[in-house]
């Protein structure tokens, strides 16, 4: 979080986005409909605006059999929400 934090307080491109600017971060936001919801960037580029969810652990995620089934149905149901 302090490296996104810091990419938005900073005006720096956030490489992770394809070069977007970090325009807003929003943390917490099941409430808004998001199901991979620690942190909600707002982006902006030349082609305008767009939302990345992302997930942020303190511990491992990912292990020899890959990741947890309810971290991949959360990944799953972000990918089909369409609202």
């Amino acid at each position: 979080m302090t490296y996104i934090a810091s990419h938005k307080l900073a005006g720096v491109p956030w490489v992770g986005s394809g070069r977007g600017q970090i325009e807003g971060i929003q943390c917490q936001a099941m409430q808004d409909g998001w199901f991979f919801d620690d942190v909600i960037l707002r982006l902006r580029d030349a082609d305008g605006f767009w939302n990345c969810g992302c997930s942020i652990k303190s511990f491992s995620v990912f292990g020899k059999r890959g990741a947890p089934r309810d971290f991949v149905e959360s990944i799953w149901k972000e990918w089909r929400n369409t609202s």
